[in-house]
């Protein structure tokens, strides 16, 4: 059985991922005009459209929830899931705030979800899948750690432990 758990967002995410995507609209619309007049050079062609493919780049990898059956855990982007297995689970806990006090290594630290490798001092390094700082999951899988933000953490946590029991 799969039960999905949707990624709640933050108030900061909403905060970031609206002014990111309004600073985008400006600078594209406002070098649009350079593009129209003619008087253009190649730095204007690129000031137009690369804030237009941040935008839509960062939205198709934004997490839109997560899904769980007996060997896997999805990650739903817009268009696609991305595949965690979960063979070699060794701990899943609720660890409220664990985002806030991490530094990203390499990855999106806001325009529609905080993605990619992270470090914090007491877990390592790991990988966030995550759109609120106040409700992380910490998944342990074969030593490395991903991080999790369902609207229900503790009900994801216990699925998963549930999991990890009739192993």
């Amino acid at each position: 059985m799969t039960t999905f758990y949707p990624a709640s967002w933050s108030r900061l995410l909403v905060v970031l991922s609206g002014a990111s995507s309004l600073l985008c609209g400006i600078v594209a619309y406002r070098e649009r005009f350079a593009l129209l007049s003619g008087h253009w050079r190649h730095v204007d062609f690129w000031l137009a459209f690369l804030p237009l493919v941040l935008l839509v780049g960062c939205a198709l990898f934004m997490v839109r929830g997560y899904s769980v059956d007996s060997e896997t855990l999805w990650v739903h982007r817009l268009l696609w899931k991305t595949r965690l297995p979960l063979k070699g689970l060794e701990s899943a806990a609720f660890e409220p705030g664990l985002l806030r006090r991490s530094l990203r290594t390499f990855g999106n630290g806001g325009f529609f979800s905080f993605t990619g490798w992270y470090y914090q001092r007491a877990v390592g390094s790991y990988r966030a899948y995550a759109t609120d700082s106040h409700r992380t999951v910490l998944l342990r899988i074969q030593g490395k750690g991903v991080v999790l933000t369902p609207n229900d953490p503790e009900a994801l946590v216990q699925q998963v432990r549930r999991g990890i029991s009739k192993r």
